[in-house]
């Protein structure tokens, strides 16, 4: 099944996080993959790898793996 997120949305898939070069509060910051995102966003392309706001995200379950939806506002930085 594909999701199509409306306006500057992003659907993420978590990933493991591991120890990098730099150090971000675990609590507030989490990493993650675009795998679709929204008409308005401009920034971001699906395939990158982020770091986003977790305050700032909602988790949805569709089969059977869960997926997160944020505001494009809400990704703070791309992992190269």
């Amino acid at each position: 099944m594909k999701i199509l997120p409306f306006s500057n949305n992003v659907v993420i898939k978590r990933l493991e996080q591991k120890a990098s070069a730099f150090h971000v509060e675990q609590e507030t910051t989490g990493q993650g993959e675009i795998l679709a995102i929204g008409p308005d966003v401009k920034s971001i392309k699906v395939g990158d790898k982020i770091l986003f706001v977790e305050y700032a995200v909602d988790s949805f379950e569709l089969d059977n793996s869960t997926y997160l939806l944020t505001p494009e506002a809400s990704v703070v930085g791309k992992i190269k």
